[in-house]
């Protein structure tokens, strides 16, 4: 029984670490997606209803797909340039971020992360945890989970390193938002 408690544990740890990051990074680009599309009425009270019936009803994967949308678009294509102009100090002593010097890079980041913690969250609310029907025996802590056919196994090994990405894109993310593309930058 104690041994089924632990497991139990476990997967809720790594569930939570998991669902935490996601929504962390999905504030970020809810806001980024707000103030992209921010209606030109600025009073307060719409202003809210704009978020609360087109922004926040938005499902997690279709803020995914937008954001990415918006990462092609001109106004952040400057962003971009501009943010690696002059990167934060984040960018400049992480070793994590040390790779992303480009444009290129740096988009390609974080269109993967954000693909990768959306494909990830999918499958720690929608799969089932499939260890029992594995007749060997599996490594504890690690939770082999399945959704729409597709098997994911997953362990803090596993999602640390995407965890530690979806914080630094939701980071940039962040910062871009930050960046007003018409005014140069004050050093």
């Amino acid at each position: 029984m104690r041994e089924h408690y632990e497991e139990q544990n476990e997967e809720i740890k790594i569930r939570g670490r998991i669902i935490t990051a996601s929504l962390f990074l999905e504030f970020e680009m809810e806001f980024a997606i707000y103030v992209h599309f921010v209606p030109k009425n600025q009073h307060t009270d719409t202003l809210n209803l704009y978020l609360k019936e087109f922004i926040l009803p938005i499902q997690f994967g279709k803020k995914v797909k937008l954001f990415k949308e918006l990462l092609k678009t001109k106004t952040y294509q400057n962003k971009l340039n501009i943010f690696l102009k002059s990167p934060p100090q984040l960018m400049k002593n992480s070793n994590d971020a040390k790779h992303l010097r480009s444009k290129k890079t740096l988009q390609k980041f974080i269109d993967t992360t954000i693909t990768e913690i959306l494909e990830l969250r999918n499958t720690i609310a929608h799969g089932f945890k499939i260890n029992r029907f594995f007749k060997t025996k599996i490594k504890k802590g690690t939770f082999i989970l399945s959704n729409n056919r597709k098997r994911k196994v997953i362990n803090i090994k596993t999602i640390e390193p995407i965890i530690n990405n979806v914080y630094l894109a939701s980071l940039i993310i962040k910062h871009l938002m930050k960046i007003d593309e018409d005014k140069p930058k004050q050093e």
